[in-house]
């Protein structure tokens, strides 16, 4: 199986009611300080995470889905 790096900087939900309370700014925060604030707080992380053969969709795209599940 192919690895797939994805950072937490992609996958963080800027626009979550979580990250909005928290009052946070992803782009000050380090990889790590962000992986350490969803493990805390789940809602940060954006979904669904769909990965299909490698492929990830990162958030809800109808269309990117429908195109990967063909």
């Amino acid at each position: 199986m192919k690895s797939l790096a994805l950072t937490a900087h992609q996958v963080v939900s800027i626009k979550s009611p979580a990250y909005k309370k928290m009052g946070l700014d992803a782009s000050k925060l380090s990889e790590e300080e962000l992986l350490a604030l969803m493990i805390q707080e789940p809602r940060l992380l954006r979904r669904p995470l769909v990965i299909v053969d490698g492929k990830p969709v990162i958030g809800f795209d109808q269309e990117k889905l429908t195109a990967l599940l063909k």
